[in-house]
């Protein structure tokens, strides 16, 4: 069972960092909008989602360094997505 302070953590800095992302990536195909304002909200959403997918994979009983897939966005968010819970097991023994 995934340590559920570790994983709702995770979801709450994660979940604004990818939503962050998606608005830069929206601002940095429009004119409109300054360039430093979309590359500030996809570093520090970048930053989040990274951190983010770390303490849920702490959660998942993988090491942090996992958190590295919100390099690759929301690929990296699926893929993380469908790896297996590894703390499951120790509780089946």
């Amino acid at each position: 069972m995934a340590d559920k302070k570790l994983e709702k953590q995770g979801l709450m800095i994660g979940g604004p960092g990818i939503v962050m992302e998606i608005i830069g990536s929206i601002m940095m195909h429009s004119k409109e909008h300054p360039s430093l304002i979309w590359f500030v909200l996809l570093m520090v959403g970048g930053c989040m989602l990274i951190w983010g997918l770390g303490l849920t994979a702490r959660s998942k009983g993988y090491p942090a360094i996992y958190g590295l897939l919100g390099l690759i966005g929301i690929i990296g968010l699926i893929i993380f997505a469908f790896m297996p819970d590894k703390t499951q097991d120790e509780f089946i023994r």
